[in-house]
C-alpha cells in the first residue's frame, strides 16, 4: 500500500511541477513526510537521490551524444544558436537618397540580411559585429550612402525567447 501511495503522489507531484516549472522538492519532501510517513532524515536524502539520477541521467545521454558524434541542440557559441532576429546587426539612419544602398549591403558575403526599419532607416544583419566594425563604414561610402547615425543593435529578450523556442 505504501508503494502504491508513494507511486500516486509521484505522479502527482511530477505532472504539477512539471506544469509549473518548479523543483520537485517543494512537494516530494512535504509528501513523503505526512503523506507517506517516512521520518524527515529519511525523505531529504531520498528527494535527493530522485534528483542525482534526474542529472545522471541527462550527463549519460549527453556522452552517449557526443560519443556518437552528435552535438545538443543547446551547446555551442550563442551566435549559433541565435540564427533569426537576434543575431548581429546594425541600425543605419541615412539620408535621402538611399535608393541602392540596401542592394549594395546586401551583395556584401558578411551581410546575412537587409530591411528597412523605418523611414530611411535599415536593419543590417550581419556575420559578426568585428568584421561589421572593420567593413561596414567603408562599404556605405562606397555605396554613396550619406549616413547620420551607425549603431549596433543589442537583441532584446523578446527576440532572443522566440528565436530560442521556435
Amino acid at each position: 500500500m505504501t508503494f502504491l501511495l508513494t507511486a500516486v503522489f509521484g505522479l502527482a507531484i511530477g505532472a504539477a511541477l512539471g506544469l509549473l516549472g518548479a523543483g520537485g522538492s517543494i512537494l516530494a519532501i512535504p509528501a513523503l513526510v505526512y503523506g507517506v510517513g517516512l521520518p524527515l532524515s529519511s525523505a531529504i536524502p531520498t528527494s535527493l537521490l530522485v534528483v542525482a539520477v534526474s542529472a545522471g541521467w541527462w550527463v549519460f545521454a549527453a556522452v552517449i551524444g557526443i560519443w556518437l558524434g552528435r552535438r545538443q541542440a543547446t551547446s555551442g557559441p550563442i551566435a549559433n544558436l541565435l540564427v533569426g532576429r537576434a543575431v548581429p546587426a546594425y541600425r543605419i539612419k541615412l539620408r535621402p537618397p538611399t535608393d541602392g544602398v540596401a542592394a549594395a549591403l546586401r551583395a556584401l558575403p558578411w551581410v546575412t540580411g537587409v530591411e528597412p526599419d523605418g523611414p530611411d532607416t535599415l536593419r543590417c544583419n550581419v556575420s559578426s559585429l568585428a568584421e561589421a566594425e572593420s567593413r561596414l563604414p567603408g562599404a556605405l561610402a562606397e555605396a554613396g550612402a550619406r549616413v547620420v547615425s551607425l549603431a549596433p543593435l543589442a537583441p532584446d529578450l523578446e527576440d532572443v525567447f522566440l528565436e530560442l523556442t521556435s
